[in-house]
């Protein structure tokens, strides 16, 4: 697995969008934390193509490493972000069940998407 896992890294970091995709499904699908780092720093790079981004956010909750909740409260409440982007990093978050994710799901209350809204009232909803 750690062989796996460092290949992934490294095709994470290559600027091929296709590389990149199959390397983030494949680090979540490894369930392997050391691979947040590099996928956060993958997700807070707006030079990333966007759909790779999505795929990012979402293997980012799956893994539900702790350290992701920030990086991924910042994508979804960013209006400059691409609204795909946005809500995937929102449904990520709502995956979470820690009072920083909670915290950071009602500031998405705010959004102005209303599918972000919505995502964070039902997360929230489900936590009283």
């Amino acid at each position: 697995p750690a062989a796996a896992r460092d290949a992934f890294i490294e095709r994470l970091g290559s600027g091929d969008a296709m590389k990149q995709t199959i390397a983030a499904q494949g680090l979540a699908d490894l369930r392997d934390v050391a691979a947040v780092s590099p996928l956060i720093d993958r997700l807070e790079d707006d030079a990333t193509e966007g759909a790779v981004r999505v795929i990012i956010a979402q293997s980012l909750a799956a893994l539900g490493d702790g350290r992701a909740i920030a990086p991924l409260a910042a994508v979804a409440g960013d209006p400059d972000v691409d609204v795909r982007l946005r809500r995937n990093a929102a449904e990520g978050l709502a995956t979470f069940e820690s009072d920083e994710a909670t915290r950071a799901l009602r500031d998405l209350l705010q959004s102005d998407d209303s599918y972000v809204q919505e995502v964070a009232r039902r997360a929230i909803a489900v936590r009283r």
